[in-house]
């Protein structure tokens, strides 16, 4: 009688671990807004001060990437 409960028990937890991973599912498959990100299209102004900056310090790209590739 023990393994017979137990497997019901077993059998609820699964049948009830499976409606909750699509109901899950489906709420992330919603509607899809628009990127926050920029796009390619997207005219970047430049700050005359930040630009020195870059150009006292010495940074490069190259040194962006790799700062870039640290943090993320």
């Amino acid at each position: 009688m023990k393994n017979r409960s137990r497997t019901i028990i077993i059998a609820v937890a699964v049948l009830i671990a499976l409606f909750l991973f699509f109901r899950m599912r489906e709420s992330y498959e919603g509607d899809v807004g628009p990127s926050t990100g920029p796009t390619p299209e997207e005219e970047v102004e430049e700050d005359p001060e930040v630009k020195k900056m870059i150009e006292e310090k010495g940074i490069t790209q190259e040194d962006l990437d790799n700062l870039i590739s640290i943090i993320g």
